[in-house]
């Protein structure tokens, strides 16, 4: 019984006390010896016995001692609280990766995110700059219209100039013409 009380207590008197119990026994044993001294070959039997208890007492002691260094003596209480406190460890480091894994994919997007937007602000300047030179050229259309209609407008009135210089020199080919055809004598006679 002493024994198992080392083995479930957390007190390191509860260890001691099992060991020293089996100590103990050793110690009282000198003194059955001496009750039962019959003969020399029981008290012999009795010497060996004494002997191996002391020996297996010192093999006790030292195994003991090499326990109380490296064994850990847990009750079942403290060894669910530490079970349990040992999945909320790795249940937390999981979430933390977790975290971590979430954070990143967050960084991405965010970087996504502004790369998008650089391009969408890129593309509306592009946009921009593409209607002011669609307006300017619309404009210089207009101008060359404008121009252009000056231009045909001046030809109009060059051309009927020419029209009615055309006609005027035809009017005085025509002249030419009759006053060549008439004859030199009919000049004459208007003369005299």
């Amino acid at each position: 019984m002493p024994a198992e009380r080392a083995v479930e207590g957390t007190g390191s008197g509860n260890r001691s006390e099992g060991i020293a119990g089996v100590a103990d026994l050793g110690h009282s044993v000198p003194g059955m010896a001496s009750r039962v001294e019959n003969g020399g070959s029981e008290t012999e039997r009795w010497t060996a016995a004494l002997s191996n208890l002391a020996e297996i007492g010192t093999s006790i002691n030292s195994l003991q001692n090499l326990l109380v260094g490296k064994a850990v003596y847990v009750d079942e209480d403290a060894f669910a609280q530490a079970s349990a406190q040992s999945n909320q460890f790795r249940t937390v480091k999981a979430q933390e990766r977790r975290i971590r894994d979430l954070e990143k994919e967050l960084d991405a997007a965010v970087s996504a995110s502004r790369h998008a937007r650089a391009e969408k602000r890129e593309a509306e300047n592009l946009q921009r700059a593409a209607e002011a030179r669609a307006h300017e050229v619309l404009q210089e259309l207009e101008d060359t219209t404008q121009v252009f209609k000056l231009h045909l407008e001046e030809l109009r009135l060059k051309q009927a100039e020419v029209e009615k210089k055309d006609d005027e020199i035809k009017m005085y080919k025509a002249i030419i013409e009759t006053v060549r055809k008439e004859p030199r004598g009919s000049k004459q006679k208007k003369g005299s």
